[in-house]
């Protein structure tokens, strides 16, 4: 009773804990008191036959910390240089041309977009911690520079496609088999290969082809979440990514378009390897 009564008459004699009473040995930085979310958005646009559009997906990191928000973005297509190569249908499937990876979504929306900007028909976001978000950071700032220098090429089939075939060419068997040629051995014994002829070789293996799909794809993967690919020359479509995420609970829906005609079509089925 007489605790009570303390209690009652004398509340200041009872402190109300404060949240350092409990881990004095414990230092808490400004930092580990900002809330930090991370997560990786999946932007796609559905392939319209009306409109003639082939369809396009794109990536994009994010980190939120104290309301300041970080973030990265990645839209993979045709070097506009290059869209001249691609004029005939021929050369648009089998070319293996020079890209460029948009940096902000607006420049996508602008190449989506016949009149007027296209937003896209639905977008996919899925929470990464900040160890796989410095990752996936990081990877965008490699495909960057590669895409840049001309190591990984823009193609709509990376299967079947001119860079393909240079790289098949540009194994060290394939060379050495030629040994004795005029066109592959420029080696001043007549022998072995020109090392000159090895090292442009092997330049050449450490070339990728990549479409948009396929290079969203890869931070897909880094994520965590397998992808399947189709033993289809174009490996994988954006419709084709975009059904697995829609099976995928991990991810969830952060945007959809209004627009009437913005619908899930297949114009060619897809069976997974």
């Amino acid at each position: 009773m007489s605790a009570l009564r303390n209690l009652l008459f004398n509340p200041s004699s009872m402190q109300t804990p404060q949240s350092g009473d409990y881990h004095d040995d414990q230092e808490v930085s400004p930092e580990t008191e900002k809330a930090t979310r991370c997560y990786m958005n999946v932007h796609f646009w559905r392939t319209d036959g009306y409109e003639g559009r082939c369809g396009h997906s794109s990536v994009s990191l994010h980190k939120e910390t104290d309301g300041a928000m970080e973030q990265e973005y990645g839209g993979m297509w045709p070097d506009k240089k290059n869209i001249a190569l691609l004029s005939h249908p021929l050369a648009y499937l089998l070319a293996s041309v020079k890209g460029e990876v948009h940096a902000d979504r607006a420049s996508c929306e602008m190449r989506e977009g016949e009149k007027e900007p296209l937003k896209p028909d639905i977008v996919y976001s899925v929470d990464v911690d900040q160890e796989t978000y410095s990752e996936l950071k990081a990877q965008m700032a490699r495909d960057k520079a590669d895409v840049e220098s001309g190591y990984v090429k823009y193609s709509l089939l990376p299967r079947i496609n001119t860079l393909s075939a240079a790289r098949f060419a540009a194994e060290e068997t394939f060379i050495k088999s030629f040994t004795g040629s005029q066109v592959f051995d420029l080696g001043d014994d007549g022998m072995d290969p020109d090392p000159r002829l090895l090292d442009a070789a092997s330049e050449m293996r450490k070339m990728r082809s990549d479409h948009c799909t396929t290079f969203v794809k890869s931070y897909v993967e880094k994520a965590g979440y397998p992808v399947k690919t189709s033993p289809t020359p174009w490996m994988i479509s954006p419709v084709g990514l975009e059904d697995q995420l829609e099976e995928n609970d991990s991810f969830s829906v952060s945007y959809t378009s209004p627009r009437k005609e913005s619908s899930k079509s297949h114009f060619v089925s897809e069976e997974w390897e």
